[in-house]
């Protein structure tokens, strides 16, 4: 629940927004492009000239050549426009060209806002979010992502923004071989007052249903002598643009692995739980993936990121296997809203070649 202090300033921001005139919008060019950047990497930007450009009608209006910004960039930063949480989540759906998808098979805790436009990750806001690629735990991920800064922090909060295939030619090459070669496997368990129950992670209380989505998805349930769940996710750690053609890293190795916890968090964890973590990741075939693996995929997003505040307002689309993304640490309320569309695939559920 927001606090009286953060519903103030975040009423205050939409005040802000809604007393552009869409009056004032004759005259000159309405929103000036910049494309993106190749090497450093920034994204594409789309910046409003004047006052009260709808979002919604400016990118419907423009469909084509959004498209292509984000198909030759990777991510388009739109900035200054008017824009709501329902025409934030009809952009979504018409770039794309499809509905909202729903938020399953859920890592992370977020809360629905409208329809099929979700809060961002709820986590400690003390805490960085490692960059990843939405959902590449598993064996089927959105296409198309949008993030809405309706509230930035006081300060921090920014969400990097990597190329994944950039990441990849900075890894390592016999990391990158390891890998390839072996594949990963995600574990969850499922304990009580740890993490996502198992009934919000597939949305549903039936353990039957549960099984029915987790057998769809390739994944392996098993229940234990005490009553706990476990499940096992085989997944890739590459894959193929579906555009481009282009291979990219694309796994959550560096976010399930225990290293990429703080050591206050990650220490307890392993004390209490020892191998039966809430979350935690392996080679495919139950190797374990060395925490130095971890600093050196983590170095690799650094390198490659680009990251900038938060404008009240921002709306960014992203290409999410072209692009990975993350967050930083903040202070004071931030609200970012999440959509997602369009359906892509592991051809083999393995390492995606």
């Amino acid at each position: 629940m927001q606090s009286p202090s953060e519903t103030d300033r975040l009423a205050a921001v939409l005040d802000r927004r809604r007393s552009r005139r869409p009056e004032q919008n004759s005259g000159s060019e309405l929103v000036r492009v910049s494309p993106g950047v190749r090497r450093p990497w920034q994204p594409a930007l789309a910046e409003a000239t004047v006052p009260g450009v709808d979002l919604c009608d400016w990118v419907t209006s423009h469909l084509h050549p959004v498209r292509e910004l984000i198909t030759a960039h990777g991510a388009l930063v739109l900035r200054g426009m008017v824009c709501d949480v329902e025409s934030f989540g009809r952009t979504v759906a018409e770039v794309a060209g499809d509905q909202l998808a729903e938020y399953t098979n859920r890592s992370t805790p977020r809360s629905r806002v409208a329809g099929r436009v979700f809060t961002s990750t709820e986590y400690s806001a003390d805490h960085a979010i490692p960059m990843h690629s939405e959902q590449s735990y598993t064996s089927r991920w959105p296409l198309l992502l949008g993030f809405y800064g309706e509230l930035p922090a006081e300060t921090g909060g920014e969400t990097p923004l990597a190329p994944t295939d950039q990441v990849l030619d900075l890894l390592p090459a016999d990391l990158v071989d390891r890998f390839v070669e072996r594949g990963v496997c995600y574990e969850r368990w499922y304990h009580p007052n740890v993490g996502l129950p198992w009934t919000e992670v597939f949305q549903t209380e039936d353990p039957a249903e549960m099984q029915r989505t987790c057998a769809d998805s390739g994944i392996e349930v098993s229940w234990h002598e005490d009553g706990l769940l476990r499940t096992r996710q085989p997944a890739q750690v590459v894959t193929r643009h579906p555009v481009s053609g282009a291979t990219v890293w694309f796994n959550q190795a560096n976010l399930f692995h225990p290293a990429a916890l703080p050591e206050s968090v990650s220490g307890p964890l392993r004390r209490t739980y020892g191998e039966r973590l809430p979350r935690s990741v392996s080679f495919g075939d139950g190797s374990p993936i060395p925490d130095e693996y971890v600093r050196l995929i983590e170095e690799a997003f650094t390198t490659a990121s680009w990251r900038a505040p938060w404008t009240a307002g921002d709306v960014v689309l992203v290409d999410n296997v072209a692009v990975a993304h993350g967050r930083r640490p903040y202070t004071g309320a931030r609200r970012v809203l999440v959509a997602m569309a369009g359906t892509g695939q592991a051809d083999d559920g393995g390492n995606g070649e």
